[in-house]
């Protein structure tokens, strides 16, 4: 790593900087932990995220024990130099308790403690949408009974599985139009999320992230 770069970070006395690990799809902040200047070239250097663990004194790549790797997507640096905000992809979990992030402890003001959550604040439009990919993943693996997005994925005797999903995505758009010609607020946001989700699930049959339509969207920003 050119010394030019390193010349912008401000190191703590033990040769350390936070990096506050942020899932690039959904904006959810998955952990913090340190980096040394071998942690941040190692994570250039793989595309694996690495860091330093003040614990045991030792470089660490992330999820190399339990499977949980992060992949490095992109690195930025606060003004004052003195912290590392890295974009991350996660596999699995990101907290060794087996939380999805290390920040599972909400305040709860009313009753005056920290209490457990399985939530993901705050709930962004991205954080929900990227968890329904994340479910519907799921369901194509494990195809459960009774579960409409199994139906939806496997088909019909007489319609395949294509056919089915296209067909119900245009018929979410007709009744979006009709609701928006029509109807409600609360209707039309309820259409609105029926054409995402059936949008979703023929994403994952064409096996199309989500991230792939951000970067679309990202291209045409502006």
């Amino acid at each position: 790593m050119k010394d030019e770069i390193l010349s912008e970070l401000k190191f703590d006395k033990q040769g350390l900087i936070p990096a506050i690990a942020q899932d690039v799809d959904s904006g959810e902040i998955r952990m913090l932990a340190y980096m040394n200047k071998e942690a941040l070239e190692k994570t250039i250097e793989t595309g694996w995220v690495h860091y330093y663990s003040r614990s045991r004194q030792e470089l660490w790549k992330k999820g190399a024990t339990s499977g949980n790797l992060q992949t490095f997507v992109d690195m930025r640096l606060d003004c004052d130099g003195d912290t590392l905000l890295v974009f991350i992809r996660q596999q699995g979990v990101a907290c060794h308790t087996g939380k999805r992030n290390c920040f599972y402890r909400r305040l709860n003001i009313e009753e005056n403690k920290w209490e457990e959550t399985d939530s993901v604040p705050p709930a962004s439009f991205a954080a929900i949408t990227a968890e329904l990919e994340r479910i519907i993943f799921e369901r194509d693996k494990q195809r459960p009974s009774g579960s409409y997005t199994t139906h939806l994925l496997e088909g019909t005797e007489e319609k395949s599985a294509e056919d089915l999903v296209l067909e119900k995505l245009g018929e979410e758009m007709t009744e979006l139009i009709l609701a928006a010609k029509n109807d409600t607020e609360d209707l039309l946001a309820e259409e609105a999320g029926d054409l995402i989700y059936h949008l979703l699930v023929m994403f994952r049959q064409k096996n199309i992230p989500l991230s792939r339509l951000a970067q679309v969207l990202q291209e045409r920003r502006g």
